[in-house]
């Protein structure tokens, strides 16, 4: 809408300019025709019957009127012209010939010298032209008024109709934005009734699990711990010990995931929990790099350790042997950043936001709950975690917490 309204009004301007050039070289060819009247009738005197005619016409826009001789000097005249003439312009086209003038209101019109040997007299009568008559050029200046007024009108249509365009345009950008902002937050609602139910049910499998899991576990390392090394079924039980092992690492992850919610923030040594956080999760050899004069944040601790505990562990496992793991925290804005980086494989194109789902993962025995887990963790705080691709190799995790 906005662009046929501009287009319109642009077609409506170019319209209007025409159309006052005809107007004006229609008003300027009968201007030109009654003032060489008025001057036939005072013909020993060409300069008061120019000035007669300047002081008739002037309020239909006459500013100046004069005849020209070949070399561009004044014959007789009327007014004062808007700039110099210069030499009368040679033209083989019919009628007037109009010009604007730069940095003014008027126009400045043209007539061919008489080529016949006779011309218009007073009253209709002819009569000879003499040679002076015969060589000048007749010039007039004069503000169309008529024609400034309906190419005035049409700027303002235009600027009218170019205003109503920028408003569409900025009201169909403000109304895009709401829309992206209303289907963000029903697809968070949705994310976070999913979330929801899935934090009932995990919690309630969880339970249900832990302790026949326990009593299998018990049993299982009680027969191992009876059986000789080469009994035949020595091997199937250390299978059903390290299934249940695993089994109860998968579970505690689910209780994790189920019980994470709100967070009780207090303030926090930084580099206690990055060297804590390093060695819970055995991630060494990793570079640990905290900001100058950055000591402390008002934070969740064991959660956010947890947070940092499965990051680190992650880069290690996706990181080649000896490939450090770096852990850097400072302080952006108002905002402080944590930033886990690996020298591995880099993250598969299009998972950066993927790999944050509940039992999305890419690792055969990964349970894909860490990082939704950190997810939970983060937004408990306020903030946001992200991941993208290490510029070299590599995967790096970006993790942005508000103050409190």
């Amino acid at each position: 809408m906005g662009v046929a309204l501009v287009v319109s009004a642009l077609f409506n301007y170019a319209d209007a300019r025409s159309t006052a050039l005809a107007i004006t070289r229609d008003s300027a060819d009968r201007m030109g025709r009654s003032i060489r009247r008025e001057v036939f009738r005072y013909r020993e005197d060409r300069q008061a019957g120019l000035t007669a005619a300047l002081e008739e016409m002037q309020d239909q826009g006459l500013r100046f009127v004069a005849f020209v001789g070949p070399s561009g000097e004044l014959v007789a005249s009327a007014g004062t012209p808007a700039e110099a003439l210069g030499t009368p312009p040679l033209s083989r086209r019919p009628g007037p010939q109009v010009s604007r003038i730069a940095g003014g209101d008027r126009v400045r019109v043209w007539f061919r010298p008489p080529r016949g040997p006779k011309g218009e007299g007073p009253r209709g009568r002819r009569r000879f032209l003499s040679a002076e008559e015969r060589e000048a050029t007749f010039v007039m200046e004069l503000e169309p008024l008529l024609a400034q007024r309906l190419v005035s009108r049409a700027q303002v249509s235009f600027l009218v109709n170019l205003a109503a365009a920028a408003i569409l345009l900025l009201a169909a950008i403000v109304f895009w934005r709401l829309s992206r902002s209303a289907d963000r937050y029903q697809a968070q609602l949705a994310r976070d009734e999913q979330l929801k139910a899935l934090g009932q049910m995990s919690a309630v499998l969880g339970h249900e699990v832990k302790n026949p899991l326990a009593a299998l576990k018990g049993h299982a390392q009680l027969l191992v711990e009876q059986l000789a090394d080469d009994h035949p079924g020595r091997r199937g039980a250390d299978t059903v010990v390290r299934e249940a092992t695993r089994i109860e690492v998968l579970t505690r992850h689910i209780l994790d995931f189920a019980k994470t919610g709100q967070v009780d923030r207090e303030p926090v040594e930084l580099e206690a929990l990055a060297r804590s956080a390093v060695e819970r999760a055995g991630a060494g050899p990793v570079s640990v790099e905290v900001e100058a004069g950055l000591s402390s944040w008002s934070l969740d601790r064991a959660r956010m350790e947890q947070v940092l505990t499965n990051l680190l562990a992650n880069a290690r496992q996706a990181s080649d042997d000896g490939a450090p793991v770096e852990l850097s925290i400072g302080v952006s804005g108002d905002a402080l950043i944590v930033e886990v980086s690996d020298r591995g494989e880099g993250l598969p194109e299009g998972d950066e936001d993927k790999i944050f789902e509940p039992f999305h993962t890419t690792r055969t025995k990964g349970s894909g709950l860490g990082l939704a887990l950190a997810r939970r963790v983060v937004d408990g705080h306020g903030g946001r975690i992200s991941a993208a691709r290490r510029p070299g190799g590599g995967a790096r995790f970006r993790i942005e917490l508000p103050r409190a």
